[in-house]
């Protein structure tokens, strides 16, 4: 019997104000029933009004001349480098992924810069059997493109969602402080 599953699109989005960096993960999900024992093509197309500041790249795979993972696309999809090199900044990725056993999710980070502010689109996540000789028998196609959205808030390029995190923490620990000594007054009197 043929192994059968269901691939997967992994999208995501990238937050920021126009200029700052933000980390978007894209990939695959083996969604079953089936375990899948050949590799998966993952094909990321950047996102219009924004670009990469870096790629998927394993120092440990380019000393031993092994193929990265990701590989950087012309806009025919050749490749713009041989696959042991560090990936140029490019508008399209090729990945090659193990989904592998059910429920495996294989996901690759990509750091885009968000040069422009509006309505960004283009940006998506398209999952495909890497080898036809050994095909996945994919139940459901509906699902093997994901997109990659841009949501972008007025702000200075800094003002990422981490920024924001430590500024509550610590005006939350302000105010505790100065609720403290308001109680330590009231209390001494």
């Amino acid at each position: 019997m043929r192994n059968k599953a269901d691939l997967v699109a992994v999208g995501g989005t990238a937050r920021g104000p126009v200029g700052s960096r933000a980390e978007v993960r894209v990939g695959v999900r083996n969604d079953g029933p089936g375990a899948l024992p050949a590799a998966v093509r993952v094909e990321f197309t950047v996102p219009r009004g924004t670009s990469v500041v870096s790629s998927p790249y394993e120092f440990e795979r380019d000393e031993e001349v092994i193929d990265q993972a990701c590989r950087a696309l012309a806009p025919d999809g050749t490749p713009l480098t041989s696959a042991s090199e560090r990936q140029p900044r490019a508008r399209r990725y090729r990945c090659a992924a193990r989904a592998g056993s059910v429920g495996t999710t294989t996901t690759f980070p990509f750091t885009l810069r968000i040069d422009k502010g509006g309505h960004h689109s283009g940006g998506r996540v398209t999952v495909s059997d890497a080898d036809t000789g050994r095909a996945s028998h994919d139940t459901r196609t509906a699902n093997d493109t994901a997109v990659v959205a841009v949501s972008v808030w007025p702000g200075p390029s800094w003002a990422t969602p981490g920024h924001y995190v430590a500024s509550a923490v610590v005006l939350a620990v302000l105010a505790l402080l100065a609720s403290l000594v308001v109680w330590r007054r009231n209390r001494s009197h």
